[in-house]
C-alpha cells in the first residue's frame, strides 16, 4: 500500500533543514522525485521559495483511467521482479536512445545500478496517487518547468499544468 503522506514528509523535512541551517527562502530545483516534493514544498511552504524549477517532473501521479492503471501495473511489476541493473539498463536505453549517447546509457545503467531496491520500491509507492496539482495555481514564485522531448510524460501534460500556474514557464529541450 501506497504511503500518500510520504512526499508530504519529505516537503517537512526539507523545512526542517533548512530552519535548522538558517538559509531563509531558497531557489529550488527538483528533478524527477526531487520536483514532485519541489511542488510539495511550494505548495505547503511558499513563504520559502525565491524561485522554483522543476526538471521532468509532475505536480501528480495520479490513477484517473484505465491506461493508468495499466501503465502502473506494470511498472510495479517490473520493478519487483527485474534488477536494479536491468531496470537502469532499460531506463539508460530510453533516456539516451541516440547511437552517440553510449557513454551517457553506459554511466546512467551504472549509477542506476548502486540504487538500493528497497529505498527505489518505497520511492516508486510513495508517487503513486500522490498530487498537489489541484494547489498548484497558489505558487507565486517564478517557476521554470523544464522538460525534455523525450521524456516519460507528453510535453503536453506540463503544458497543462504550466498553464495553471500564475509566473510559471515551460522550457523544452
Amino acid at each position: 500500500v501506497a504511503d500518500r503522506r510520504a512526499l508530504a514528509q519529505l516537503a517537512e523535512d526539507l523545512l526542517a533543514l533548512l530552519e535548522h541551517l538558517g538559509t531563509g527562502p531558497v531557489h529550488f530545483t527538483g528533478l524527477s522525485m526531487g520536483g514532485m516534493v519541489g511542488f510539495q514544498f511550494a505548495v505547503d511552504h511558499p513563504q520559502w521559495l525565491r524561485s522554483l524549477c522543476i526538471v521532468n517532473s509532475a505536480p501528480e501521479v495520479k490513477r484517473h483511467n484505465p491506461e493508468h492503471w495499466i501503465w502502473w501495473a506494470k511498472r510495479w511489476s517490473l520493478a519487483r521482479l527485474l534488477s536494479v541493473e536491468t531496470v537502469g539498463q532499460g531506463l539508460a536505453a530510453r533516456l539516451f536512445p541516440k547511437p552517440e549517447q553510449g557513454e551517457l546509457r553506459r554511466k546512467m545503467a551504472e549509477r542506476w545500478a548502486r540504487n538500493d531496491k528497497r529505498a527505489y520500491l518505497k520511492s516508486f509507492d510513495a508517487i503513486v496517487d500522490w498530487g498537489v496539482q489541484e494547489r498548484i495555481g497558489q505558487i507565486q514564485c517564478p517557476t521554470l518547468v523544464i522538460a525534455a522531448d523525450h521524456d516519460y510524460t507528453p510535453i503536453q501534460q506540463k503544458e497543462r499544468y504550466v498553464a495553471l500556474m500564475p509566473h510559471a514557464t515551460l522550457a523544452v529541450i
